[in-house]
């Protein structure tokens, strides 16, 4: 199955703080856009970034939250720690600087809340990982379960 993924707890982990990457760049392109062409000072760049971060952590967490189901706190606050490795490594790599704790903390507090908001957001009903139909009481073999999905023909 191909939601099998989400239910192993390290790929999910990973994809949700690389989606979360994906949106903390795309924001940060975005504002760099807005910064270069309709700004004519850089007042507001802190302020940018820290919109940035914040996004890409609740996306990240979101998403983790939304199809894993469970742990959202604690799993949203390990993918925006997972983001801030990521962070890291490309600050390394570009300046040579090490971001400051704060981001952590900025990461891993706005990815435990898109993590409490996905996981008690309106569940997707064709995702089950494996064990969870039967322990939800939607076996195929329930009677009520049949009678539910019996096609009209």
């Amino acid at each position: 199955m191909l939601w099998d993924i989400w239910c192993e707890k390290r790929w999910g982990l990973l994809i949700s703080a690389v989606s979360g990457a994906i949106c903390t760049a795309a924001a940060v392109l975005l504002f760099s856009a807005v910064s270069c062409f309709l700004l004519d000072s850089m007042v507001f760049l802190r302020i940018m970034s820290l919109v940035s971060l914040v996004a890409g952590g609740l996306v990240g967490g979101y998403s983790c939250g939304k199809l894993r189901r469970r742990r959202g706190l604690a799993e949203g606050s390990v993918v925006g720690g997972m983001m801030y490795i990521m962070l890291l490594a490309v600050s390394l790599c570009i300046s040579g600087h090490i971001p400051g704790i704060m981001k952590l903390v900025i990461l891993a507090l706005s990815g435990g809340a898109g993590g409490v908001s996905g996981v008690n957001s309106k569940r997707l009903s064709h995702v089950y990982c494996s064990g969870q139909r039967k322990a939800a009481g939607q076996s195929r073999e329930n009677p009520a379960y049949k009678r539910q999905h019996r096609r009209n023909h």
